[in-house]
């Protein structure tokens, strides 16, 4: 009897053993060479033009096409890049300074101005780009384009 279940605990405990060498599930903070823990792959993210060529199905001459026309975009709206987040921390300077009602309106109408600027310039790279598609490419995947461009040139690089 002791002997049946000291082969069965043994049995266990090698199994076990060997699971947690063979295994990719490695405990949090392990997983380093050596360590005998399989780390997980690393998942990278589609840079946007890789998501684009996606949704659309373009092909290479369209992708690029469409990086030249985003980067003309980019270029564009590089001021408003810097303009929009400084805008943000001069109105809420103001208020937090108790600035009057007509100085702060005079912030936000020209952060408004300033956010509108960029939409034209997202709205426009993305006739551009749309025009570029075929009726096919339109029906697949212009509705993802289109959601993918606001705030796409507030970033220093537009495919990050």
């Amino acid at each position: 009897m002791y002997l049946r279940l000291f082969s069965i605990g043994a049995l266990a405990a090698g199994l076990a053993f060997a699971q947690a060498q063979g295994s990719g599930d490695a405990p949090p903070g392990r997983g380093g060479a050596g360590s005998g823990y399989a780390s997980p792959p690393m998942r990278v993210m589609p840079s946007p033009l890789e998501r684009m060529t996606t949704a659309c199905t373009l092909s290479k001459d369209q992708a690029k096409q469409f990086s030249a026309i985003l980067d003309a975009a980019s270029k564009s709206a590089a001021d408003l890049h810097k303009q929009l987040p400084a805008s943000r921390e001069q109105i809420e300077k103001a208020v937090q300074d108790g600035k009057s009602p007509d100085e702060i309106k005079k912030l936000v109408d020209a952060s408004g101005l300033a956010q509108a600027q960029m939409t034209q310039i997202e709205m426009k790279a993305f006739g551009d780009l749309y025009k570029l598609l075929d009726a096919d490419q339109r029906h697949a995947g212009a509705q993802r384009l289109f959601n993918m461009l606001p705030g796409m040139f507030l970033k220093k690089n537009w495919n990050e």
